[in-house]
């Protein structure tokens, strides 16, 4: 068995989520395409509104819309974050867009206690302020039909494909655009005209796969196969400000305060990271991506600083950089320091160690500060250093 956990209108529901003043206005979330601004996503307070729309044609609708800019880093982070939550309860998971997760149940539901309560766990498992759908049928796309049919927050479960072709319109198949179009040339409104109609003839109009697929799915037959998708455990957090980041010092003081959150997290405990990934976006919408490989797992601040700083004195950047993305990936349970035989680094190990034995007393973080140059030749004073953590 095959489930579908589906959100509808994904993009606009991660802005809601994020900024939940905007609900009960008409919001569109809008992408570039091809030199152009189309809408990708809209409340349904803009029903007026195609997706596929022209930015332009969106504004002469509605005087007071909201226009929102699609953030694909902040929707590819929640829909991870799913995809985990998903994973941990069913190992066979899988993923083809932001906003749909295919999961193999078979057999679960006896881990669960019975089908219903196994339903009751997916659905339970996404916020509720997303409104999940889930379906479930024999195959990936007549699941994830029953997840279209089915209403906010409930369950379909699909026992006969037959009985939902009279709700399966072109646009709900997985066929290319074109193909869609012309399906509604040719007057077919639904997926159970097209029961009676021969293979060779649908190949002659769609080609020879896309033809084969439209009529095995007329005939309640989806043929691809359920490919399940690794989730790398990882950590991520996004660094947005008002002002960019114009010098690499303050790019790795950004850094710097980012780590510190993502090694606080309770997930980081007693563990450590493989690897570092630095996403930067400029002011110019011009990105830069750089994975750093560690020797060996690293859990300490202070090392994995100094590595990154060691990689961006060799980095020209494209421009002043407005986000920077850090990830930390290939998490891992090995968790120990190798001691320096320098004397200085020692002092430095000893100068931790002590903090830490405070703070455990404290049962607080101690408010210890170290100095740091941002740009020490800014006219304004304040901009010349700035007070970062010893400790995260």
């Amino acid at each position: 068995m095959i489930a579908c956990l589906l959100i509808t209108h994904f993009y606009i529901k991660n802005e809601f989520a994020r900024n939940p003043s905007l609900k009960g206005r008409p919001c569109v979330v809008v992408s570039e395409e091809k030199n152009d601004l189309v809408v990708i996503d809209k409340s349904s307070e803009a029903a007026n509104i195609k997706l596929g729309m022209s930015y332009q044609s969106a504004i002469s609708i509605y005087k007071d819309l909201v226009v929102l800019e699609a953030d694909y880093d902040m929707y590819e982070d929640v829909h991870h974050n799913h995809m985990v939550i998903m994973n941990n309860i069913c190992p066979k998971v899988a993923s083809d867009d932001l906003g749909i997760i295919m999961l193999d149940i078979t057999g679960l539901e006896m881990l669960y206690s019975g089908m219903n309560n196994l339903k009751k766990v997916l659905i339970s498992s996404v916020d509720k302020e997303f409104n999940p759908r889930l379906g479930i049928s024999d195959s990936s796309f007549f699941s994830y039909i029953g997840a279209l049919q089915c209403s906010p927050n409930g369950c379909m479960e699909i026992l006969d494909n037959f009985k939902l072709m009279p709700e399966i319109i072109p646009d709900m198949l997985p066929i290319k655009q074109r193909n869609k179009l012309k399906l509604k040339e040719l007057g077919i409104s639904n997926l159970k005209q097209l029961s009676n109609w021969e293979m060779s003839y649908l190949q002659v109009q769609f080609g020879i796969q896309e033809g084969k697929k439209i009529w095995e799915l007329s005939q309640g037959i989806d043929s691809n196969l359920f490919r399940r998708k690794l989730i790398e455990p990882s950590l991520k957090k996004i660094i947005d400000v008002d002002e960019y980041f114009s010098t690499k010092q303050s790019i790795l003081l950004a850094i710097s305060y980012g780590l510190d959150d993502l090694l606080r997290n309770p997930s980081f405990r007693n563990r450590s990271a493989r690897s570092i990934s630095l996403n930067f976006r400029t002011v110019d919408k011009q990105f830069w991506k750089k994975k750093i490989n560690f020797k060996e797992p690293l859990f300490m601040k202070s090392k994995i600083i100094f590595i990154i700083s060691n990689v961006l004195e060799t980095v020209e950047m494209p421009g002043p950089v407005e986000r920077i993305i850090i990830e930390l990936t290939g998490l891992t349970n090995d968790f120990g320091i190798q001691k320096s035989m320098f004397l200085s680094s020692k002092k430095r190990d000893n100068l931790l160690e002590n903090i830490k034995q405070l703070e455990t007393r404290l049962g607080t973080k101690v408010p210890i500060y170290q100095v740091k140059e941002i740009e020490p030749c800014s006219k304004i004073p304040e901009r010349r250093s700035a007070l970062t953590r010893i400790l995260p």
